[in-house]
């Protein structure tokens, strides 16, 4: 004799249902499906005994909803892109000439920035800076000055530069294919008995704290570089003499 099989939860089942003819109620409203699979979908819905078919039953649904958020999110995205891109300014300068200049905190970097350091310095700190996605050109000048670029680790940028009598410093940190939706610094320009450099440190950090982390990073990826090559020698077999 074969024990009856246990009961479905019934708070279970009656909010599966709940949820189910609310979801179906909505997806009607939103023209989703006409009034005879509307009344069809609800009876099955009430006549249902068991969660799965309730899930069953707006699992379409739950599809269509999900890809509809995700649609948004783009959309969203996207106009949010387009509104850095039409407020950007045109062009801008950032001039020390005699004196220093520095620009920090949550400013708009032009899409064609001009930076001048004559026997002066410029600093220009973009890790809170605002910058519209595609390329933002950088054009420096450092004439018996200097320049220095504080750039946060996330954001991508190229450096070519010419150092006559001076240097041009910096490191590519950009990918080989730029993503459109994301911004692009491109440093470009001559340091003629100055300086120019690009400083990469996160927030709040200083350049001797920027120094420290990477060190830090460095060592640690050391470590781990060995503890992967021993690893692969232990795993090689062992040749006999």
């Amino acid at each position: 004799m074969t024990e009856p099989k246990p009961k479905a939860n019934l708070v279970a089942l009656r909010d599966e249902r709940e949820k189910t003819i609310q979801l179906l109620s909505d997806a009607f409203a939103a023209d989703l499906f006409d009034v005879d699979e509307f009344e069809s979908r609800v009876e099955q819905a009430q006549q249902a005994n068991h969660c799965e078919a309730l899930i069953a039953l707006r699992q379409d649904i739950e599809v269509d909803a999900a890809s509809s958020d995700e649609t948004a999110i783009e959309a969203t995205t996207q106009k949010t892109q387009q509104a850095l891109v039409a407020a950007q300014p045109k062009s801008g300068w950032a001039i020390g000439l005699f004196s220093a200049s520095e620009r920090k905190g949550q400013w708009r970097v032009p899409k064609v920035l001009k930076v001048v350091g004559c026997m002066g310095a410029v600093v220009l700190d973009l890790r809170e800076a605002i910058i519209a996605p595609g390329i933002t050109e950088l054009k420096v000048t450092a004439f018996m000055g200097s320049v220095e670029i504080i750039v946060p680790p996330d954001l991508a940028f190229e450096c070519n530069g010419v150092g006559l009598l001076g240097s041009f410093e910096g490191v590519d940190q950009a990918p080989a294919i730029p993503d459109p939706n994301k911004p692009l610094l491109r440093i470009q320009g001559v340091a003629f008995m100055g300086s120019s450099e690009v400083d990469v440190r996160q927030v709040g950090e200083s350049g001797r704290q920027a120094r420290k982390r990477r060190k830090r990073e460095k060592k640690a990826l050391a470590k781990d570089r060995k503890r992967e090559q021993k690893a692969l020698a232990k795993s090689r077999p062992k040749q006999r003499p």
